[in-house]
């Protein structure tokens, strides 16, 4: 359950003769390990020619997860109104200290990536049996309107009801077999270490 973001390493550099080297030292940089994954924050007026750059703004959308997964949003158990507790999941040995509240993807959900900006989630259809009777119609228009959903009902003392979905909806991956929150899965995708179609829906204990 660790975040991805918490094992990168920060390193001030400076561009001498065209070429990175340490800012603490100013002596060239380590050698890194074949195939590792970074990336270059940098003022774009320092870069003399952009035209190699210019097809990184294109935007594309791949896909992210299959429709029927099973989804689990995070909420705080301690104050859910009584009617709802019923609607709650316990809480996997991956998943400490939350309720699980369970919605299911109508539709394929895909990713939508960006070269200078986080990656987005596309709208797809949710459900969830909470829904019955308390939304017309009983669905959802996208995973983050999902969370809303659940944060509204299942959270009514807050005062607002957003979220960063990547860190409060978890996915049950196949490859590490246990849950994870659906900004690893976007961190695999933008890292280039996972194929499309390798994670498979769980259909478990939970459901």
């Amino acid at each position: 359950m660790a975040d991805y973001s918490q094992k990168l390493l920060r390193i001030p550099v400076f561009v001498e003769d065209g070429n990175f080297v340490l800012a603490s030292d100013r002596h060239p940089l380590p050698r890194f390990d074949e195939g590792a994954f970074c990336e270059i924050l940098i003022d774009s007026n320092y870069i003399r020619d952009q035209s190699r750059l210019s097809g990184s703004e294109n935007e594309k959308e791949i896909p992210f997860l299959p429709k029927g997964t099973r989804l689990l949003a995070q909420v705080n158990g301690k104050l859910v109104p009584a009617e709802l507790r019923r609607f709650l999941n316990d809480a996997p040995s991956e998943i400490e200290n939350c309720a699980l509240v369970a919605f299911t993807l109508l539709g394929d959900l895909n990713l939508r990536i960006r070269a200078r900006s986080e990656a987005t989630l596309m709208d797809v259809m949710c459900s969830s049996p909470f829904l019955e009777g308390r939304e017309d119609p009983p669905v959802a228009k996208s995973v983050n309107h999902s969370y809303t959903l659940i944060s509204t009902h299942f959270e009514p003392h807050r005062k607002s009801h957003s979220g960063n979905v990547f860190n409060k909806v978890f996915y049950w991956s196949e490859l590490a077999g246990n849950w994870l929150p659906l900004r690893n899965l976007r961190e695999e995708i933008r890292r280039g270490q996972r194929l499309v179609g390798e994670e498979k829906t769980r259909q478990g204990k939970l459901f």
